[in-house]
């Protein structure tokens, strides 16, 4: 099978051509890698390179891709959405239960309350319910403590009640009985893109590009511009009162690194991370 990716940046808004597009891939701890295309690649762009597309997609291939667009004035875009690519295991079952899924895939955003639901028909009376997390084609135990699993008649379900980036992932309902058995899977995307981890990457890489004599300052004007670019804006407050916290009185420009941690903070405070 493939899976096509496409990112919702199109050239034709974008001024000018000297534009560089390249596509990553989430790493575990967070940091971004390159994709780079060999002759022998599973992966092919389109002739935009904003499309990206995965031939014969395997297990390695879950995780986390985003498109980034750069030009050489130092403006800086990056793909609103991230793709959470997941490789999904085969449904299956073996007598008379079925597993129906309420909802698949389930999007939400950082902080959201999910809830993961499947209706279990021709239920045996003492048929044995369980909910995973999936590693590839292994089943991880999950997280009690953060998602509470309940069941009803033929109804299970399994709740979140703030959801976080880790998790995203395929989840699998298993139930089985003596002689019958049956599994079904959900797919959650947690949306990273406006939680306080995705927009403090974000700034410090479009920041970090407009700063081409690495001084770790920028005027307000380009502080203002590149978070345009970047789509963003202040959770609380207007964008001249955080610069203000971040400006040098005597140069007038703008330390951007003390500007991103103040954004950061108010995203924090506004996903009530903080108290």
């Amino acid at each position: 099978e493939y899976c096509h990716l496409v990112s919702d940046l199109e050239l034709d808004s974008l001024e000018g051509d000297q534009w560089v597009i390249t596509w990553y891939k989430m790493r575990p701890n967070g940091l971004w890698d390159e994709i780079t295309l060999t002759n022998n690649s599973r992966y092919r762009l389109s002739e935009d390179s904003l499309a990206l597309r995965i031939e014969n997609v395997m297990y390695e291939d879950r995780g986390i891709y985003k498109c980034q667009v750069v030009n050489t004035e130092g403006i800086y875009k990056v793909s609103k959405g991230e793709f959470n690519v997941l490789v999904i295991p085969q449904d299956c079952e073996d007598g008379r239960v079925r597993i129906r899924v309420e909802q698949t895939p389930i999007c939400c955003k950082v902080g959201d309350r999910v809830n993961l639901a499947a209706i279990i028909e021709n239920k045996p009376r003492k048929a044995k319910v369980d909910w995973f997390k999936m590693r590839g084609v292994e089943e991880m135990s999950l997280n009690r403590r953060k998602m509470k699993v309940t069941h009803h008649k033929e109804v299970t379900q399994a709740r979140i009640k703030f959801a976080s980036p880790e998790d995203s992932g395929v989840y699998r309902v298993k139930v089985v009985s003596s002689g019958d058995y049956a599994i079904g899977h959900i797919v959650l995307n947690v949306n990273t893109a406006n939680s306080e981890v995705e927009v403090e990457q974000m700034m410090r890489r479009a920041f970090a590009v407009v700063d081409q004599h690495d001084s770790g300052l920028l005027s307000p004007s380009q502080v203002k511009e590149t978070m345009s670019n970047l789509g963003l804006t202040v959770p609380n407050g207007s964008i001249d009162d955080v610069i203000y916290l971040a400006i040098n009185s005597t140069t007038k420009l703008v330390h951007y690194n003390t500007f991103i941690d103040k954004i950061v903070y108010q995203y924090k405070s506004e996903l009530g991370e903080l108290t």
